[in-house]
């Protein structure tokens, strides 16, 4: 197939894109997907429509999501419309009629690629959205090739990466995962960022890129099911990363018992002046103090035992 004839089927397929006002899901009408895939009879191109139907009912796909009947106004002369019935397909579905249509009409074998890649790629978003525990939006747009490539190594170190969406994939994606929605921050040029450790190292590295060059801006977050604004997300980039935090935290919990292990570890005389000290504090009382005792063992000379030491004592009366 010649380069010419792909630019042009693909920039007639992205053209035939529309969306439900209510949800913005993306779908395309099958009237117009018929012509473009070199149907010239609606009653040929309805036979492939039932068999991808059967096929979305053996893949476990309901049939009624992908598939929707519907009705439009068309022109047919002297300024005269009359109503149709057609179908609302997504792009599953249409992906499903490319794989049973003629594979030797040019418009089909296109057909078949260019919605594979297409589903292929909202795959792949839905995969990096469900399995990173947070997502950051972004604003590319002015970045050139050579920065854009820079920040997406800053963040690979990091356990992140940065990929470039359409916002209707985005924002298709983003509902099928359960997130809250983000339709206000998503227009203009959007990339979004995800990862495999916490957010702040990320949010770090793009705040500290764009104070370089300017580029991306920060629109909005999604960490534990809440969305931030961009305040919040730069207030993120300046706390320490999860890994620091976890090790000062340790740090903090085992303190008190390094200390001691340190005092246990000191020489027996050394161990025995600290309890002279505790009995110096301690009210007197008649029988000998323990500590005491303690003390005067620990102090005496390593070649005396203990039963020599009391033998060299006075007798008493």
């Amino acid at each position: 197939m010649e380069k010419n004839t792909i630019i042009q089927l693909h920039s007639s397929f992205e053209a035939m894109v529309q969306r439900f006002p209510d949800t913005e899901t993306e779908f395309w009408c099958a009237r117009d997907l018929q012509m473009l895939l070199g149907y010239l009879r609606w009653e040929n191109f309805a036979k492939v429509i039932e068999k991808a139907k059967t096929s979305c009912q053996t893949a476990g796909a309901p049939v009624g999501d992908h598939f929707l009947d519907i009705t439009k106004m068309v022109d047919v002369g002297s300024k005269a419309k009359r109503e149709i019935e057609d179908i609302a397909l997504t792009r599953y579905a249409c992906y499903l009629i490319a794989q049973n249509g003629d594979p030797a009409k040019e418009q089909i074998a296109f057909a078949q690629t260019y919605f594979a890649v297409q589903t292929r790629k909202q795959e792949i978003i839905q995969k990096r959205l469900a399995e990173s525990p947070f997502l950051i939006i972004v604003e590319y747009g002015g970045m050139n090739v050579d920065h854009f490539a820079e920040l997406r190594t800053r963040l690979g170190g990091a356990g992140a990466a940065i990929t470039v969406v359409k916002n209707t994939f985005l924002r298709r994606s983003i509902k099928d995962a359960g997130l809250p929605e983000l339709d206000q921050y998503l227009n203009g040029q959007t990339a979004f960022v995800v990862g495999e450790r916490d957010i702040c190292a990320s949010a770090k590295i793009l705040k500290t890129f764009a104070s370089e060059f300017e580029k991306p801006k920060i629109r909005a977050a999604i960490l534990d099911n809440v969305v931030l604004e961009t305040a919040e997300v730069i207030k993120l980039a300046d706390l320490p990363s999860k890994e620091i935090l976890q090790a000062q935290l340790l740090g903090l919990l085992l303190m008190p018992a390094t200390r001691l292990v340190r005092t246990l570890n000191e020489p027996g005389t050394s161990l025995a002046r600290v309890l002279a000290a505790i009995a110096e504090k301690m009210p007197a009382t008649k029988e000998p103090s323990p500590v005491a005792s303690v003390t005067a063992v620990a102090e005496a000379p390593a070649s005396e035992t203990p039963a020599e030491a009391v033998a060299e004592s006075p007798a008493a009366n």
